[in-house]
């Protein structure tokens, strides 16, 4: 009877931590038992899909920002324009357990996946991470992006925030597109540094061939597949013209533009001349970066006696950036018919003075300097010899 009387009149806060406990040790009972560490960079649970590029996209417009390797949790990654990208596409992967794999020779390819066992003495899960993007940042540049990556056709629905835009020699990623068309586009640079990337939105390049232009990242194992010519982004580039001028740049990206606007958004010309002014100021800025490396390059041990060798020269010369910058100079005037100059240097009164070691110089001055050519590419030259404020001493000959 007391027995009786018990069950049937406990209390309900008893009651309800029993159901609560055969909840719980049900849920235990029934999880999925935690991965061991089988010593790869990291374990893919999922597989990458049409969604998953959804949510890279995503990503890549909201959270890997011109910051994300100088602040926060990836901090202290050293990049140059390709390391940028592809450790972009690791550490989406690894975040979301997505395979990682690129194309490569039979003795690579055990290198380039997510599998590969080289790093498991390191316990840390990021630090292992850190270590395979060292590895695979040393041992691929622009142009091995050519295999991992297959090109787009230029549409709203496929060049869109992580796209690739892959020129000769440099690559950026696509942060956003605008309602007018106007593609925002954020890279590191040679060489490679801590630092603070760039958003510019300048293309700079009309592509002749499918090695270049509109990319996107291949899947593991899938193999690159054809492209219609006739849908080939590099055919909005101007046919007739043999090389990369001015103009048949600028015909490209107002092609490129024009494909990619919302029908009936057209871009102002004001915003047009700012955006550009923009681009002219962030570059210029980073050439001063260049600069400064190659200065203190020079200055170290040995080197401070020599001229540096053909890999040092391409790594610390500016003339592919300085071609660019010119560009953006030559767009700029191209927008008015009359005292270009005077336009010009009030829309870059608010851009920061370039200075460095030995010189200091205003945007507009330096801008006035590279249309009379007077500014030298060659990272033997003193700093204010690259900027124009002083004469070239042609210490070394530039030979190659």
């Amino acid at each position: 009877m007391v027995r009786l009387y018990l069950k049937r009149h406990a209390p309900r806060s008893t009651s309800l931590m029993i159901v609560t406990a055969a909840l719980l040790v049900a849920v235990l009972t029934s999880a999925p038992p935690v991965r061991a560490d089988d010593g790869s960079a990291w374990q893919a649970t999922e597989a990458w899909s049409a969604q998953w590029e959804d949510r890279y996209s995503r990503w890549v417009a909201e959270d890997f920002g011109e910051d994300f390797f100088i602040k926060g949790r990836w901090a202290g990654i050293s990049t140059d324009c390709a390391d940028a990208v592809y450790a972009a596409r690791i550490i989406f992967s690894y975040d979301n357990k997505l395979p990682f794999a690129l194309s490569g020779t039979k003795e690579r390819a055990a290198e380039w996946t997510n599998t590969t066992k080289d790093f498991a003495s390191i316990k840390d899960p990021d630090s292992r991470v850190r270590a395979f993007i060292r590895r695979l940042n040393n041992r691929t540049w622009t142009g091995s992006l050519e295999k991992h990556t297959a090109p787009v056709v230029i549409s709203r629905g496929s060049v869109r925030p992580g796209t690739l835009w892959l020129k000769p020699g440099h690559v950026e990623v696509v942060k956003s597109v605008s309602d007018t068309g106007v593609l925002e586009l954020q890279g590191s640079w040679l060489p490679a540094s801590i630092r603070q990337m760039i958003t510019i939105t300048t293309l700079g390049h009309a592509p002749k061939n499918m090695k270049t232009g509109f990319r996107r990242w291949l899947w593991p194992n899938e193999t690159a597949p054809s492209v219609d010519a006739d849908a080939g982004n590099y055919l909005l580039a101007n046919e007739a013209s043999e090389t990369n001028s001015e103009s048949n740049i600028d015909s490209f990206e107002s092609s490129v533009q024009k494909a990619l606007a919302l029908q009936g958004s057209t871009e102002r010309k004001g915003s047009r001349v700012q955006r550009l002014a923009y681009d002219f100021c962030r570059m210029a800025h980073a050439r001063a970066e260049v600069v400064r490396l190659g200065r203190e390059f020079m200055a170290r041990g040995s080197q401070a006696a020599s001229c540096m060798v053909p890999r040092d020269y391409h790594l610390y010369s500016t003339p592919s950036r300085d071609s660019n910058l010119r560009r953006v100079v030559w767009a700029l005037g191209s927008e008015f018919d009359h005292n270009q100059i005077g336009f010009i240097r009030l829309l870059l009164a608010g851009c920061p003075m370039i200075e460095g070691a030995g010189y200091k110089i205003d945007a507009s001055d330096f801008l006035v300097n590279l249309l009379k050519f007077n500014f030298s590419s060659d990272p033997h030259e003193p700093e204010a010899a690259r900027f124009g404020t002083e004469a070239p001493q042609g210490i070394c000959t530039m030979t190659y």
